[in-house]
């Protein structure tokens, strides 16, 4: 493949799951321990992410980060569900998505 060359039908250079193997490995973690949930509640700022954590009880919840954002799981969803954020701007909202799905998040 030329790296160079804009083909419909060639295959990404750098794919969001290969970013992120390169994140994990730096801060030495694996993807089952960050694995997210399936749903997601996306804070796009901090004041949003306060309200929401002490709304849902994830006050203490055990977290993580991923670009930048901060990841909660809500301890009675089972797994099923987090927060995260905050996430202010378009640029850095999008990189925290390409994140989110390449941990397994489905709906954000």
């Amino acid at each position: 493949m030329d790296f160079l060359a804009n083909q419909e039908d060639s295959e990404p250079v750098v794919t969001a799951a290969m970013h992120l193997d390169l994140v994990l490995a730096r801060l030495g973690l694996s993807q089952a321990a960050v694995a997210m949930a399936p749903s997601v509640l996306l804070a796009i700022t901090p004041i949003d992410l306060r309200a929401i954590r002490r709304l849902l009880a994830v006050e203490s919840a055990e977290r993580w980060t991923i670009g930048g954002a901060g990841c909660y799981r809500v301890p009675d969803a089972g797994g099923s569900f987090a927060v995260v954020g905050p996430a202010v701007g378009a640029p850095i909202a999008a990189a925290v998505l390409e994140n989110l799905a390449a941990l397994g998040a489905r709906r954000v």
